[in-house]
């Protein structure tokens, strides 16, 4: 274990069809990690939608841009403050089907865009997932 992280969400699902809607929200998190060098609190807003197409496959999407100020001088060289401070963009698409069962099928994209004046955080990240699931129950 390397610390403690803690989040809370607001999240406001505005429907536009019968099986579409459009969401709205912020983020507000922290970490208060062993050492105290990835300390920090942020937050993060962001917009999704989620719609239901042609042969029961959902399709999802979330954008969001978050700030993350860090309390502490990182041990590696800043440029400007000697705290590392982060903006954070992000997209994810998603798409999914239940396959019955139990088992669903679902494809995922994930950009990362993260500005740091600390270089070594300073990244784009791409993400591309196919998943299996199997659900318990109901």
């Amino acid at each position: 274990l390397d610390g403690w992280g803690w989040g809370v969400t607001a999240l406001h699902a505005l429907p536009i069809a019968s099986q579409s809607e459009l969401q709205f929200g912020a983020s507000y998190s922290g970490f208060a990690a062993d050492g105290g060098e990835y300390d920090y609190d942020g937050g993060e807003l962001f917009a999704g939608f989620e719609t239901l197409l042609p042969a029961q496959i959902d399709l999802r999407g979330v954008v969001g841009v978050g700030w993350f100020p860090y309390e502490h001088p990182s041990s590696f060289e800043a440029v400007g403050s000697s705290d590392r401070e982060d903006v954070a963009y992000r997209l994810r698409l998603e798409m999914e089907r239940e396959l019955g069962a139990g088992f669903s099928l679902l494809g995922r994209y994930r950009y990362d865009n993260r500005h740091s004046n600390v270089d070594v955080f300073d990244y784009d990240r791409h993400i591309v997932g196919l998943y299996v699931t199997y659900s318990f129950g109901g």
